[in-house]
C-alpha cells in the first residue's frame, strides 16, 4: 500500500511530465487501434464486394453434366460452416438485337430459394422470372436498348437458337455481371442447353470466407462427390488473397514498431525519474524499505501510467476511426468501409499495452535496487 501511494505521489508531483507519458501511450495505443480497424474493415469490406455475395466454393464435373445435384446439396447444407448450397445451370449464348451480337451467359437458379445473390431483392424493375422468361442486367438493358417484355433470341454454340422474355431488370452491383448475365429458372435452363433433369454445378456459400479451403475438402472427402471436381474461391484468387495477407502483414509491422517505440519512450522516462527521485530512495532505504518496496514504486508507476494510457488511446482510436468513417466518403456518399469493430483485438491491443507499459518499469525498477542509500545521501 505504501508503495502504490508513494508511486502516485512521485506521478503527481510532476504532472506535465506524467501526462505526457500517458499521452504518449495513448497516441501508440489509438494509432494500433486505428490502423487495425481500418485495415479490417477495408479487407472485410474488399472480401463482401469481392466474394461475400457468391459462391465460396463450387462442385462442377468436367465437361459433363450433376445428375444427382439433390444429393449432394442436402449433404453440403449439413456440414458446419455452410450457410447455402444451391444447384445452378450455366451456359454461353449470343444476344441478338438489331442485328448487333451480345455475348451473354445465361444461368438458371431456383431463384426463390436463391440466398447467395440475392436476386429477389436485386431487382430493379419489373419481377422475377417465370418459365421462358429472363431478368437481364442493368448495364445490359441500357447499351442493348431491351425493355422489359421484349421476346429476346438467344444461340448456342451449336447454332441453335430459342427465344426468352424480358420479365424484369436486375442490379447486383458488378458491371461484369450487369453487363453479360441473364437470369432463369433451372426448368428454363435446362431445355434451352438439352441438360434434361441435370445441372452444370453446385455453389456453396460458406459462413467464415477464410475457412472455404477447409469446407471444400470436406466436400471432396464425401461419397457421392466422387470423380467431381470441387474448387474454392482461394484458389481461383490466389493474388486478392495475396494481398489480404500482405495487407494483414504489414499492419502488424505497424503495430510492433509503435509498440515498441511506446515501451523505449516509458522505459527512458521512468529511469530518467530513477536519477530526478534518487534522494528520496535513499532516504527511504535509510529509513528501512527494502529494495523490492522501491523497486516496485517504478512497477507501479508504470502500470498506472499505462492504465491511464491504454483507456484514452483506446477512446482516442475508436474517435479517429469514427471521424473517419463518417467524413470520408464515396460520391455516392457512402461510407468508403463498412466499419468492423472487432472488440477482441481491441481488447487484446489494450492488454498488450498495458503489460508493456509494466514490463517498461523493470529497467528502472532493477535500478533503483541497486543504489546505495549511504552514497546518495552522501552525494546529496
Amino acid at each position: 500500500m505504501f508503495s502504490i501511494k508513494t508511486a502516485i505521489r512521485f506521478i503527481t508531483n510532476n504532472k506535465l511530465q506524467s501526462a505526457l507519458i500517458i499521452l504518449g501511450i495513448a497516441v501508440g495505443v489509438a494509432v494500433q487501434i486505428f490502423v487495425g480497424i481500418l485495415i479490417d474493415s477495408l479487407q472485410s469490406s474488399l472480401v463482401e464486394q469481392t466474394i461475400g455475395s457468391s459462391p465460396q466454393v463450387t462442385v462442377m464435373k468436367d465437361k459433363d453434366k450433376i445428375s444427382n445435384y439433390p444429393e449432394i446439396i442436402d449433404q453440403s447444407k449439413n456440414l458446419a460452416g455452410v450457410k447455402a448450397s444451391q444447384a445452378a445451370v450455366n451456359g454461353n449464348a449470343i444476344l441478338v438485337k438489331d442485328s448487333e451480337n451480345y455475348p451473354v451467359f445465361l444461368r438458371g437458379i431456383n431463384i426463390s430459394q436463391d440466398t447467395i445473390y440475392g436476386f429477389a431483392q436485386k431487382i430493379k424493375s419489373g419481377a422475377l422470372p417465370g418459365n421462358g422468361e429472363v431478368i437481364v442486367g442493368a448495364d445490359l438493358m441500357e447499351k442493348s436498348g431491351l425493355a422489359i417484355g421484349d421476346e429476346v433470341a438467344l444461340t448456342k454454340a451449336d447454332r441453335r437458337s430459342g427465344t426468352f422474355k424480358i420479365s424484369g431488370v436486375f442490379d447486383l452491383g458488378n458491371a461484369s455481371i450487369n453487363s453479360g448475365w441473364l437470369i432463369a429458372d433451372i426448368p428454363s435452363v435446362q431445355d434451352f442447353f438439352g441438360y434434361g433433369d441435370s445441372v452444370s454445378s453446385i455453389e456453396i456459400q460458406v459462413e467464415d470466407v477464410f475457412a472455404a479451403d477447409v469446407i471444400a475438402d470436406e466436400i471432396k472427402s464425401l461419397e457421392i462427390t466422387s470423380g467431381l471436381f470441387v474448387s474454392d474461391w482461394k484458389q481461383e484468387n490466389a493474388s486478392l488473397l495475396t494481398a489480404l495477407q500482405s495487407q494483414s502483414t504489414s499492419s502488424y509491422m505497424i503495430q510492433v514498431f509503435v509498440l515498441l517505440s511506446v515501451v523505449i519512450a516509458i522505459a527512458s522516462i521512468l529511469a530518467i525519474t530513477v536519477n530526478q527521485k534518487s534522494r528520496q530512495i535513499g532516504i527511504l532505504k535509510a529509513m528501512g524499505l527494502k529494495d523490492r518496496a522501491t523497486s516496485s514504486l517504478f512497477i507501479y508507476q508504470g502500470s498506472i501510467l499505462g492504465f491511464g494510457g491504454v483507456v484514452l488511446g483506446i477512446a482516442l482510436g475508436l474517435l479517429l476511426f469514427w471521424s473517419f468513417n463518417t467524413f470520408a466518403k464515396n460520391p455516392d456518399g457512402s461510407s468508403i468501409v463498412t466499419a468492423n469493430y472487432r472488440w477482441s483485438y481491441i481488447a487484446a491491443t489494450g492488454a498488450i499495452a498495458f503489460a508493456s507499459s509494466v514490463l517498461a518499469g523493470l529497467m528502472p525498477a532493477i535500478k533503483s535496487s541497486r543504489l546505495n542509500p549511504i552514497d546518495i545521501i552522501r552525494n546529496n
